[in-house]
């Protein structure tokens, strides 16, 4: 493929596993949005205190979602 475009955080392993998939690919991959290329404001939980993290902890097991919120460069 010589372009791909995609749009978006990196939330889960199944996400990271596709975007390395399309990596390997892509001979450019262009990165839509906020969230894929600064991780804003997905990332927001990244952010959070001991508290507020074992708040959603349940949520981020239940969704099986990644500890952190990557932006697409990471």
């Amino acid at each position: 493929m010589d372009i791909a475009f995609v749009e978006g955080a990196i939330t889960s392993d199944e996400q990271e596993k596709k975007l390395k998939n399309i990596r390997e690919k892509a001979k450019i991959v262009v990165a839509i949005g906020a969230c894929a290329v600064i991780g804003s404001p997905s990332n927001q939980r990244n952010f959070f205190n001991k508290e507020q993290s074992e708040a959603i902890k349940a949520i981020l097991e239940k969704f099986k979602y990644k500890k952190k919120v990557l932006k697409l460069a990471d």
